[in-house]
């Protein structure tokens, strides 16, 4: 084990699902070894998963430092303000179709509950593999309906299951709290027989 582990870009040429993954790996690494890492990305997204504080280099000087929240959400240098701002996603042009984002989210909701029970099953291989299939979703949604990203797999932990359940409960929360702060009824219904009789 090593007091210092420095990396430089170690997952620039990775998939999301391995960088996932990878993360995950470095995540567990450091909290058993208590060890500090240095993560060089270019990632904003990558920076918010992973980071408790953040220096940023602009030039190759050291243009600001400090927590992580503080520097990517708050920034106090212009230097920091503007690569930010040009690396943020896009805003849509057009008005969200945030009917779109309730079927998305009705088709996706099974997603939560696999997760839901195969974390009371402790599978935490099938749990990973269904958290990053979600992470990737609401990665998409986020970038395309310009709001916060909702990070899922920064909570996996495979010895602490429920209270990854917990924390997917609260991501399908903020989804539920996003389509009804737009005015946008989520179909539900008690049964199939009620399902059929609204979907003739």
């Amino acid at each position: 084990d090593y007091p210092l582990l420095i990396l430089d870009e170690p997952t620039a040429a990775m998939d999301i699902a391995a960088t996932l993954l990878a993360e995950d790996c470095l995540r567990r690494y450091r909290e058993r070894t208590g060890c500090t890492v240095l993560l060089v990305t270019h990632s904003l997204s990558q920076a918010r998963r992973l980071a408790d504080r953040v220096l940023f280099l602009s030039e190759g000087r050291l243009a600001e430092q400090g927590p992580a929240a503080q520097v990517l959400e708050t920034p106090r240098e212009p230097q920091t303000r503007a690569f930010l701002e040009e690396n943020r996603p896009p805003r849509p042009e057009k008005t969200p179709d945030w009917n779109g984002l309730a079927g998305w989210y009705q088709e996706l909701s099974y997603t939560w509950l696999r997760i839901r029970y195969y974390c009371a099953q402790n599978d935490f291989r099938r749990v990973f593999a269904w958290g990053i299939f979600l992470q990737q979703e609401l990665d998409v949604v986020a970038e395309e309906f310009g709001f916060p990203p909702i990070d899922l797999l920064s909570r996996y932990d495979p010895d602490d299951l429920p209270a990854f359940a917990a924390w997917s409960d609260e991501t399908e929360r903020q989804i539920r709290a996003i389509l009804t702060e737009h005015g946008v009824k989520i179909a539900e219904y008690a049964d199939f027989a009620e399902f059929a009789r609204e979907n003739p």
